[in-house]
């Protein structure tokens, strides 16, 4: 059974065109790196998705996972959950 928690709530004004990624703590933990590493690869996969591909959400986080995690981490066997959801507004 999960334990009740209620998560810290965050505001964005999204502006129409950007995309917004949302991430489970387990992408950055699957990298094997430290914490503030593994984000800065997030960040810097995220800024470099090519500029084709920035028009639709499920390349944008494949592209992400690609980047982030290479040589099949994202399918590896792991306790560790990953979630990205890339949301564009329009």
């Amino acid at each position: 059974m999960l334990a009740c928690w209620e998560a810290p709530s965050v505001e964005l004004q999204a502006e129409p065109g950007e995309t917004v990624l949302l991430y489970t703590d387990g992408l950055l933990h699957r990298t094997g790196d430290r914490a503030d590493r593994a984000f800065a690869r997030l960040h810097a996969a995220a800024a470099g998705v090519p500029r084709a591909a920035r028009q639709d959400p499920d390349a944008v986080v494949e592209h992400v996972l690609r980047t982030v995690l290479p040589d099949g981490k994202a399918e590896a066997d792991s306790e560790e959950d990953v979630v990205l959801l890339a949301v564009r507004f329009e």
